[in-house]
């Protein structure tokens, strides 16, 4: 009983960080033209609701977890996706790609564009070591 007391505990306190570090992480714009992006671009392998399909799922605890900060997921994505073609979207159109997936996830618009300085400060959760 005490043990799941604790791990109500940290998983409250966890959320609690996520939504103070889940400000001001993209403009608005960036994160629809992303959805745009995604629809034409992406969601065939991962899904019209990111859930997954041929690609894995891109909304959940476990796909954010995979990345220290915005700019690791921007790295991943402008260097391996789509997987037919990759690096072959312009950088802005990655930028909002990834704009999209933050919004998805549960990260909140802001008046600063994502861009290489403000990704490398957008923390992602990390999983819990057990």
């Amino acid at each position: 009983m005490r043990r799941i007391r604790v791990y109500l505990w940290l998983t409250a306190l966890a959320g609690l960080f996520v939504a103070a570090m889940t400000t001001l992480a993209y403009t608005t714009g960036q994160a629809q033209a992303g959805q745009e992006i995604f629809g034409s671009v992406c969601a065939s392998c991962h899904g019209v609701n990111l859930q997954g399909g041929v690609g894995p799922g891109l909304v959940s605890p476990g796909f954010l977890a995979t990345w220290r900060n915005a700019a690791a997921l921007f790295g991943f994505i402008s260097q391996n996706m789509p997987l037919n073609s990759p690096g072959s979207l312009r950088p802005e159109q990655y930028w909002s790609l990834t704009a999209f997936l933050l919004r998805r996830n549960g990260f909140n618009a802001g008046e600063q564009p994502l861009n290489e300085q403000t990704a490398e400060q957008i923390r992602l959760p990390q999983r819990a070591s057990r």
